[in-house]
C-alpha cells in the first residue's frame, strides 16, 4: 500500500509539472504572437515615420507657373482636420469591432469560454485592421516625397514674392521665391489625398466586415450605405475646400480601395478566420 501511495504521489507531481509547462508554453506562444504583430505594425508604419522625419529635417519646396489657375483658389479653413480624421480612422473601427463581435459571440449557442473567444476575436480583428491601415497610409505618404503637388489654394496661402503680372514671369517656372505668409509645408504636398485614402480604406474594409458579420440584410445594407456616404463626403470635401485637386482624390481613392481589398483578402481571408 505504501509503494502504491508513493507512486501515485509521484504521478501527481508529474502531472502538476506538465500542467505548469503547458501554461508556460501557452503564455510564451501568446507573447510570440503579440511580438510578431507588433513587429509587423512597426514595419508597415516605417515609411510614415521616415516621411515625417525627412520632412522635419529637410523640408520641402517646389516651383510653380504663374499662369497655373489650378493653384489660385481661395484658402478655406478645413472642417475636417488631420486630428479628427485620425481619431475617426484609428478609434472608430476598433469600437465597431468590439460591439459587433460581442453581439456575435452572445448570439452563439453552446460555445464554451465565450468571453475568451471574444477577446481573441477582437484582438485578431483590430491587429489585422491596423496592419492594413498602415500599409494604406504608407502607400499614401511615400508619393509625397517624390511628387509634391501644390495645393489648389497655394497662391492665396503662400502669397509668393513674385510679380506674376510681369511679362517675363507669365510662362516661367518659378523656383526662386519666398512666401510672404507663414505657411505649412503641407501646401507643397497635395498628392495624393490622405483624408481620402484613409476614409475610403475604412469604408471599404468595414463594408466587407459587415457583409460577413451582420445577417440582417436591411440593417447591413443601411450601414454599408452610410459608410459609402462617409467616404464620399470626405473625398468631395477635400475638393470643395480647395485642399486637393480631383487627381489627388482619385489617387487616394484607388490607394484606399486596393489596400483595403488586399488587407481583407490576405490578412482576414474575407473574414472567414476566427
Amino acid at each position: 500500500m505504501e509503494v502504491v501511495s508513493v507512486e501515485t504521489g509521484e504521478e501527481d507531481e508529474e502531472e502538476i509539472v506538465k500542467k505548469k509547462e503547458t501554461k508556460v508554453e501557452k503564455i510564451l506562444k501568446k507573447l510570440n504572437v503579440c511580438l510578431t504583430d507588433l513587429t509587423l505594425l512597426v514595419i508597415f508604419s516605417l515609411p510614415i515615420i521616415v516621411f515625417y522625419a525627412w520632412r522635419q529635417k529637410n523640408g520641402f519646396k517646389t516651383g510653380f507657373f504663374c499662369n497655373d489657375n489650378s493653384i489660385r483658389y481661395p484658402y478655406r479653413e478645413t472642417k475636417i482636420s488631420q486630428s479628427s480624421i485620425a481619431i475617426q480612422t484609428l478609434l472608430g473601427p476598433p469600437i465597431i469591432f468590439v460591439v459587433i463581435e460581442l453581439f456575435t459571440i452572445l448570439r452563439k449557442r453552446g460555445l464554451e469560454n465565450k468571453f475568451k473567444y471574444f477577446g481573441k476575436s477582437v484582438y485578431y480583428r483590430i491587429t489585422r485592421y491596423f496592419h492594413g491601415f498602415f500599409i494604406c497610409m504608407s502607400f499614401t505618404y511615400v508619393p509625397k516625397l517624390f511628387r509634391g503637388n501644390l495645393r489648389p489654394h497655394f497662391i492665396d496661402a503662400c502669397n509668393p514674392n513674385v510679380d506674376c503680372n510681369a511679362t517675363q514671369n507669365q510662362f516661367k517656372f518659378i523656383q526662386d521665391y519666398e512666401c510672404w505668409n507663414e505657411v505649412s509645408i503641407d501646401v507643397y504636398m497635395s498628392f495624393p489625398s490622405v483624408h481620402t485614402s484613409a476614409s475610403v480604406f475604412v469604408a471599404v474594409y468595414l463594408i466587407f466586415y459587415l457583409w460577413k458579420r451582420i445577417k440582417w440584410n436591411k440593417l447591413r445594407i443601411c450601414l454599408q450605405f452610410l459608410l459609402f456616404l462617409y467616404a464620399y463626403f470626405i473625398s468631395l470635401s477635400r475638393i470643395h475646400e480647395h485642399y486637393h485637386h480631383p487627381s489627388d482624390v482619385i489617387a487616394g481613392t484607388i490607394i484606399g480601395v486596393l489596400s483595403s481589398y488586399a488587407a481583407v483578402k490576405y490578412f482576414e481571408g474575407f473574414f472567414t478566420k476566427i
